[in-house]
């Protein structure tokens, strides 16, 4: 299991925001006061920040910017030469996705990577739109830039 950054109820007010809800519809789907909603999201929002410059920290990547309202950074790994994307997930925490143009049918941890792209791609309501029959190297890369146009670019 992952390490998420957030409590329970933050990330389930983080994960309503990210779904566009305002802090009185979050409180009134919690059963909670929109100052404790506003609250919540400052910390989670203070809590996701250093998450990410945690996970940069000891990745070696250079971040370039970052959203912890939307729950993504982006970066450069000066090692790999490549683009890198943190994404939040909640219950799974900070997801690195490198961009990474090799052969994933030989690697180990290819079913693993197709399960969490498969959760992630359901859980933003993107599953239809990708193609399931590319490499997950390509797959990832999609996502991304549908989840989060800013990531990957173009």
């Amino acid at each position: 299991m992952a390490l998420d950054p957030l409590s329970g109820s933050e990330s389930r007010f983080w994960e309503l925001r990210r779904r566009g809800l305002g802090f009185a519809d979050i409180g009134r789907e919690t059963g909670v006061t929109r100052q404790a909603v506003y609250k919540a999201l400052l910390k989670a929002d203070r809590e996701m920040s250093s998450a990410f410059e945690d996970v940069a920290g000891t990745y070696r990547i250079d971040l370039e910017k970052m959203d912890p309202e939307t729950g993504i950074a982006v970066g450069y790994s000066q090692a790999l030469g490549s683009k890198v994307v943190l994404a939040y997930s909640p219950g799974r925490g900070i997801i690195t996705w490198y961009e990474y143009q090799g052969q994933c049918n030989d690697c180990a941890r290819r079913e693993d990577c197709l399960s969490t792209l498969r959760a992630e791609a359901e859980r933003l309501d993107l599953t239809r739109e990708l193609d399931w029959d590319r490499e997950p190297a390509e797959i990832a890369e999609e996502l991304m830039r549908r989840a989060w146009p800013e990531g990957f670019g173009r």
